[in-house]
């Protein structure tokens, strides 16, 4: 039955796109990078490499991977945490990712207008405002996940494609 569900809803999206939230696009990106680096890296150490591949396996099955300035900038940023002697490596390799994307703009007024901008704050409501009826949104954060689920924007938590053992190789 869950996996009908995916299925469906993977299916249902698949010419639209999948917009993907910060950490998961950073876990993306690092394991682009360096699969070693995902347990090594402070900001990507609570997932696997199995995460990364998860990732990897759904972004190939979309023909659109959209983002936003917004979620670029929080990856970006985070990813000067890493190691000096990383950093000009991995940067060369975000910036060959970032040109397979579709990037879309909301801006912040836009997203200030939501209902839940006190709660989710800019980024996760610039999510919430591009989402609507265009895109599924991967999470793993369950605070927007919730938000989006009241909101009637199909999301997916990665966490219960892991449950499910979904995609697993």
């Amino acid at each position: 039955m869950i996996d009908e569900y995916f299925s469906s809803i993977f299916l249902k999206y698949k010419r639209k796109g999948v917009l993907i939230d910060s950490n998961l696009l950073l876990l993306y990106f690092i394991g682009k990078y360096s699969p070693e680096m995902i347990s090594k890296f402070k900001r990507t150490m609570k997932y696997t490499k199995d995460d990364f591949y998860l990732m990897t396996t759904i972004l190939e099955y979309f023909n659109k991977i959209v983002t936003m300035p917004n979620i670029l900038t929080e990856v970006s940023n985070l990813s000067n945490q890493l190691p000096k002697a990383r950093r000009i490596d991995f940067y060369e390799e975000f910036r060959e990712q970032i040109t397979v994307l579709f990037e879309q703009y909301v801006t912040s007024k836009e997203a200030s207008d939501v209902n839940h901008f006190t709660t989710l704050g800019l980024t996760d409501s610039v999510i919430l405002k591009a989402a609507k009826g265009k895109y599924l949104v991967l999470t793993d954060e369950i605070q927007l996940y919730n938000i989006l689920l009241r909101q009637d924007i199909d999301v997916i938590n990665i966490n219960h494609l892991r449950a499910a053992r979904w995609f697993s190789k």
